[in-house]
């Protein structure tokens, strides 16, 4: 069994014990957070000997509290790749994007700001080149699932991360911040009519 088909199989397994715990809470406050960050991918960009190296994208993200400890993080990131240097091809007439969704699974370790994370992704590399002196244009495409293992920090506003991505075969540190997109939303039984009988 393939290692992102074993990570699907223990995201699902986890989101549906956290959804269960949730729903057996009496109170639950529930937020959800947007975050931004610059990350940097190990394997993201090109040397001029066409060897991948560390390369700069950005990433979206959206953090969603399932119970106190366990949040469900889905994002996308678009990184910005530089091509390598061909003596008879102009840099301007490549073109390369490499862009990654992902879907993880968060757990907050108690009384510190520190988490880890499981989960999969999925990763588009694209690739063009035009030149004149060539004759005719060149276009490529890969896609790769793969799974994601790594943990971070998030004091208030500001996160941290560092993980290990099986799809482009890569270490991955992002920097970035939240900002809240919902209020806290209490979830709790005595909110409900006491003259209801169904209560």
């Amino acid at each position: 069994m393939k290692i992102w088909t074993l990570g699907i199989l223990i995201l699902v397994g986890l989101l549906t014990m956290s959804n269960i715990e949730a729903q057996e809470n009496d109170s639950k406050k529930m937020t959800d957070l947007f975050g931004l960050s610059i990350v940097t991918g190990s394997k993201s960009s090109f040397k001029d000997n066409f060897d991948m190296t560390f390369g700069l994208g950005i990433n979206g993200r959206l953090n969603m509290d399932l119970t106190d400890e366990l949040s469900f993080l889905p994002g996308f990131t678009y990184y910005f790749p530089q091509p390598p240097q061909i003596d008879f091809i102009d840099e301007q007439d490549i073109n390369l994007s490499m862009y990654q969704f992902n879907g993880n699974l968060i757990y907050h370790i108690p009384k510190t700001s520190l988490y880890g994370l499981f989960g999969v992704n999925y990763n588009i590399a694209e690739s063009s080149v035009s030149n004149d002196q060539l004759g005719e244009n060149f276009y490529g495409k890969a896609n790769e699932i793969g799974a994601n293992m790594g943990m971070g920090f998030r004091s208030k506003a500001i996160f941290g991360e560092l993980k290990y991505g099986t799809g482009f075969e890569q270490l991955v540190i992002s920097l970035g911040f939240y900002i809240s997109v919902k209020g806290e939303m209490e979830l709790d039984n005595s909110a409900n009519n006491p003259e209801d009988p169904l209560y």
